[in-house]
């Protein structure tokens, strides 16, 4: 009977409620265009877009942060932001989101990270990023000491949303690790690989299997013809994490522990509309549910439904706790139909 499965979520989502989560990484603001188009322009090849609306959600780290926050975690979140309208129009959606920011890490000469999205007919036509060089959005790692030292001790993880901007360099992570391990606080990280840094000491890191390959592969090896268990080998042998998942796509996600693959768990199938954001939701709910001593089963059944969830919105997905419990009891009432 599937009851049972529904009301050990519930427990689980009950338990999540108060627990204290620091996100720190690459803030954004998604900008989505929306209209229409029936003809190419007069000017050259490209479609000609009669714009109907425009929308904003926040994007990167902002993301993970309300994501956190839907599912009833205290969650805070630091990383460079300009004072610029883009900056004000996230930290806008934070403070409506309940997020908890620290303004020491605006600065005015900083451009906030803007990708803008151009959609006609549900389509996405292109992507225009507005952005610095990624030296400008580093953060010294004393700044983070020093807010650390503050915060840590009411913190039960933190999350490191990494998207490759800047934020996340070798100095600041190694402070993170330092302070997080010398405190007993739960890490986790969703990192980019470009450009490359070290990401050891990890409780849980979350890769996609294109990622986990470009690690893994040795040069001159075809990364094609390694196994599963190969893949979760090497990357211990890199990096150590403690719990390893690696998004299949529409295979699901596999869990390794201390380098040593233990499951795979199949996806539970969704229409695809855009995938822009999932890994900030994966990233979100495995850290929150496996701070509630949850079963690594159990974190990825609902990593698995938070990403149907978030592929089948167009833009940026925000999922609370509320649609996931009635999504897995629309999944156990069809099973028993």
């Amino acid at each position: 009977m599937e009851h049972s499965l529904v009301q050990g979520i519930k427990e689980i989502f009950s338990d999540v409620v108060g627990k204290r989560i620091l996100v720190i990484g690459d803030i954004m603001l998604d900008h989505y265009v929306w209209g229409k188009t029936s003809r190419l322009s007069p000017e050259a090849p490209v479609p000609l877009i009669n714009i109907e609306k425009e929308s904003f959600k926040a994007g990167g780290a902002a993301n993970v942060a309300i994501n956190l926050k839907e599912v009833g975690v205290n969650t805070s979140l630091i990383g460079a932001i300009g004072r610029d309208d883009a900056g004000n129009h996230v930290a806008e959606m934070l403070r409506e989101a309940g997020v908890n920011c620290d303004y020491r890490f605006t600065f005015p000469h900083l451009e906030t990270i803007t990708k803008i999205r151009i959609l006609a007919q549900n389509q996405h036509l292109c992507r225009l990023d507005r952005e610095q060089a990624a030296a400008k959005y580093a953060l010294e790692s004393k700044l983070i000491d020093t807010y650390l030292d503050e915060k840590i001790e009411l913190l039960d993880a933190i999350v490191l949303s990494d998207h490759g901007k800047g934020i996340l360099e070798d100095p600041v992570i190694s402070a993170i690790v330092t302070k997080a391990k010398e405190k007993g606080v739960f890490l986790s990280c969703d990192p980019k690989l470009n450009p490359m840094r070290d990401f050891s000491g990890m409780n849980l890191l979350v890769l996609s299997l294109a990622e986990a390959n470009q690690i893994s592969a040795r040069a001159g090896e075809n990364y094609n013809k390694l196994t599963d268990e190969e893949i979760c080998t090497r990357i211990y042998q890199l990096w150590k994490p403690e719990h390893l998942v690696i998004t299949l796509g529409e295979r699901g996600m596999l869990y390794a522990e201390k380098g040593i693959f233990k499951f795979e768990q199949p996806t539970l199938g969704a229409d695809v509309f855009d995938e822009a954001g999932v890994g900030d939701s994966i990233i979100s709910i495995l850290t929150a549910v496996l701070l509630t001593g949850a079963s690594m089963q159990d974190a990825i059944y609902l990593a698995n439904v938070v990403a149907g969830l978030a592929v089948s919105k167009m833009g940026t997905a925000v999922i609370n706790s509320q649609e996931i419990i009635e999504h897995i009891e629309k999944i156990s009432e069809s099973k028993e139909d």
